[in-house]
């Protein structure tokens, strides 16, 4: 990646530091279980100079050119510093440079700039957000986590309100946050030594789990034809999986558990019976909604469709899906967003522009 800097940013070893994050970027978006599609974001801080994540981006492309944003620290913090500090107020403290065009930093951008430490990554790890999904999994993660300084952040929205609750929360020792339902945030000075961090954390999580679920069979021969409706099936196996196991479509159709999941799957997976009467007409009006609504469909017993003009990174989304259905035990309620959190998700500019982002050229 060619690094464009302004002439604000003077200090000779950015590159080399810039482009190591960039390279362990790249390996954690290539970890499916701890980033998918366009989230998660990383970050490095030289002098006043935030260098953050450009919304819309996939870390596991970290090394293409404008992935990262220039932003000024000082110029965060006082717009942080009124109550009515808005999105629009933040995308104005990027650094000028007419290489961006029109790029926008990650929604976090706030938050990575209030962490004191030199180096920010922020995953969607989803062992933690597994642990974080039942009040019953929450003595699994306070074991996973023994030992370690860290604080436990409810559910909040991304950007501005979470960065506030940060602020009213953490003290300058802290380094790892675990955010329900949402990921993990990992902070340090040393870049070697924030892997290590992220790496000790893998393994504590690693160890509260067992996974020994049952792969069911898939039916031989679908007598039936969804070609014209709008959706096509998914040709990945695991995926299909979760439309064969009761348990599992009803926990995708009650509601969704991830920020992430809302973007690009819409408010819940719909399950459908292939051997319905109208299901043709039914899949073709549900493939017209606005997007990311009924993105994907749960057939019953057969396997997952896909709507043909689904959003990059749909496929990645779903299958998030079925590694986290794998990892939770089927005998605990579950910590859905609830509708307020849905439709906020759904109407913010912010994250319509994420969509934009990621629509498929015709």
């Amino acid at each position: 990646m060619v690094v464009h800097r302004s002439n604000a940013i003077s200090q000779s070893t950015i590159p080399d530091e810039l482009n190591s994050l960039l390279l362990y970027s790249k390996e954690l978006g290539l970890d499916r279980m701890q980033i998918q599609a366009a989230g998660g974001n990383t970050s490095i801080k030289v002098g006043d100079t935030l260098w953050v994540k450009a919304s819309g981006r996939w870390l596991s492309r970290a090394d293409q050119e404008n992935f990262m944003v220039p932003m000024s620290i000082s110029s965060i913090n006082s717009a942080l510093s009124l109550e009515s500090c808005t999105d629009s107020d933040i995308i104005e403290c990027i650094i000028p440079d007419s290489s961006l065009n029109s790029v926008r930093p990650s929604v976090e951008a706030p938050m990575h700039a209030i962490l004191e430490s030199k180096f920010v990554v922020h995953t969607h790890d989803l062992k933690a957000i597994a642990l974080t999904l039942s009040g019953k999994l929450l003595p699994k993660l306070q074991e996973a986590f023994e030992g370690l300084e860290w604080r436990f952040v409810p559910y909040i929205k991304p950007g501005i309100d979470l960065c506030r609750r940060l602020q009213s929360l953490k003290n300058k020792n802290d380094k790892v946050f675990v955010l329900e339902n949402h990921g993990l945030v990992v902070c340090g000075d040393d870049l070697n030594e924030l892997k290590l961090t992220m790496s000790d954390i893998g393994k504590r999580l690693e160890s509260q789990f067992e996974r020994s679920v049952e792969k069911p069979q898939m039916p031989r021969k679908r007598n039936f034809n969804i070609k014209g409706t709008g959706y096509t099936f998914c040709d990945d196996e695991h995926i299909n999986e979760l439309a064969l196991k009761p348990n599992w479509r009803q926990r995708l159709s009650q509601g969704m558990l991830m920020p992430d999941c809302v973007v690009f799957l819409g408010p819940s997976i719909p399950s459908v019976d292939p051997y319905e009467i109208g299901f043709r007409e039914k899949l073709t009006k549900l493939s017209s909604s606005n997007l990311p609504l009924n993105s994907c469909i749960s057939l019953v017993d057969h396997g997952m469709i896909i709507r043909d003009d689904a959003l990059k990174g749909t496929e990645e989304m779903i299958r998030c899906l079925h590694d986290l259905m794998s990892m939770l035990p089927d005998d605990v309620d579950l910590n859905y967003l609830n509708n307020d959190i849905i439709q906020s998700l759904l109407n913010w500019d912010a994250e319509k522009y994420r969509q934009k982002q990621n629509i498929f050229e015709q």
